[in-house]
């Protein structure tokens, strides 16, 4: 018996109504999904630990709403884990690589809070570069269709 199959009930097909292959969704993925990601872990690695494709686990957000939730409350746990380390190595260190490895893990596993912001500012402090300036840099050279 594959790990796989040991993680469905046997004879489970799923609920999809689609042509072809049985669905291996199962409803326990729910809580599973939780437990796995509240230790900051991903969903790449979750869909690794019960044998189907990463994108499988998009598909079957797309089609069960309830593991859509489940999903949701598990990526928020796994950014609370995320945070959680990087408070830790800020107060009391972690050794070499681990703030970096931090950073990231809060920059990938809680990207909506935990992101680089840069603004870019195209203006000039004399305004030679707003749109009035420009006018005026070109006002007195000739257009190529006066030539």
């Amino acid at each position: 018996m594959s790990s796989e199959q040991g993680n469905n009930p046997a004879g489970s097909q799923g609920t999809d109504a689609t042509p072809g292959r049985p669905s291996k969704y199962d409803p326990v993925y729910c809580e599973q999904v939780i437990e796995h990601l509240e230790q900051g872990s991903s969903l790449t690695s979750f869909a690794a630990r019960i044998g189907v494709a990463r994108s499988t686990i998009n598909e079957w957000m797309k089609a069960h709403p309830e593991f859509s939730d489940a999903c949701a409350r598990a990526k928020a746990k796994c950014a609370a884990w995320w945070e959680d380390r990087g408070r830790s190595i800020a107060l009391a260190g972690g050794g070499p690589g681990a703030a970096t490895m931090a950073m990231f893990g809060m920059k990938n596993m809680g990207g909506e809070d935990w992101k680089d912001v840069s603004q870019l500012d195209h203006t000039s402090s004399d305004g030679s570069m707003s749109p009035r300036g420009l006018d005026a840099f070109y006002a007195d050279r000739p257009r190529a269709e006066d030539a």
